[in-house]
């Protein structure tokens, strides 16, 4: 389960040398890879929530889907055409996992003489895998009358959402003022788009699914994150990834002439790096069966 966290953790440091915050961080790591596993990794975002309060522990978590805030046993209103498991015995089995580690956590602040936060909030970004963690140690619910743990992650939940929904109205009013922007209509055919489909994030391969225009510089970043995969994932070198997805890196090739005609290694050239894009443009995907 340790893989997907490996940048936050030390790897390779033998046993009697980690410290603390590594078996800390490696609890966590396998919190949120319970949780990936939950969602069969079908998912932008997952929030963590973990709570230990007047000796009570309390774990939950929730998911953000193709753009969509959505708690564990409504996974399937995310209409991305992937069936869920949200059984009540899985998310129970889910659950009890997640109580089991934060039990090593206060085990582990026990034996380490350490505080065990009361509330910890944690966001792993499945797309970037980037890990985000926010930590309590005062009272969060435990002195009010009638608020419980569960009121506190719901709370957390309403928060993201109206979050995501003033970040879409910006973006909509970007969109606004961006009436003049380049739109690139691409054809591909069935191979081409289910190669696409399997590139794109979870977000955009709904936007794909929906027939909607995609962001253009967002679109090959996807396209080079899958591409550099391998790289990230530490089995393999840029040299083997270039030599061995001839495929793929035509398939940008490709898509890179519908935008920089005379530079079709444009985005390529970018592979493993920060990317950089001269214009702002979408593409529209043209699915043409032939």
């Amino acid at each position: 389960m340790m893989g997907l966290f490996d940048k936050f953790f030390k790897k390779n440091v033998p046993i009697k040398e980690k410290i603390f915050e590594d078996y800390f961080t490696e609890i966590q790591a396998d919190m949120v890879s319970i949780c990936l596993e939950y969602v069969e990794n079908k998912a932008d975002k997952i929030y963590l929530y973990a709570s230990f309060e007047s000796n009570v522990m309390t774990p939950n978590y929730f998911y953000d889907i193709g753009g969509t805030i959505l708690n564990k046993h409504k996974l399937n209103d995310a209409n991305n055409g992937f069936v869920y498991d949200v059984s009540p015995d899985r998310q129970k089995a889910c659950l009890n996992i997640l109580m089991e580690e934060i039990k090593k956590m206060v085990n582990l602040c026990k034996e380490y003489n350490r505080p065990m936060p009361t509330e910890i909030k944690m966001i792993y970004d499945v797309n970037t895998k980037e890990f985000h963690a926010d930590y309590k140690y005062e009272s969060v619910y435990s002195t009010h009358k009638t608020k419980t743990a569960y009121d506190v992650v719901n709370e957390w939940m309403e928060q993201v959402k109206n979050q995501k929904n003033e970040k879409d109205t910006d973006f909509c009013e970007r969109q606004k003022a961006d009436d003049d922007m380049k739109i690139y209509e691409v054809i591909l055919n069935g191979n081409q788009y289910a190669m696409l489909e399997k590139m794109l994030s979870v977000d955009r391969a709904s936007q794909l699914a929906k027939d909607q225009p995609i962001d253009g510089k967002a679109l090959f970043s996807d396209i080079l994150r899958d591409i550099y995969a391998p790289v990230t994932d530490g089995w393999s070198s840029l040299d083997c990834v270039m030599q061995e997805s001839t495929e793929k890196i035509d398939f940008l090739k490709c898509m890179t002439k519908q935008v920089f005609p005379e530079e079709e290694d444009y985005f390529l050239e970018q592979i493993g790096k920060e990317l950089h894009c001269s214009k702002e443009f979408v593409i529209r995907i043209i699915l043409q069966w032939r």
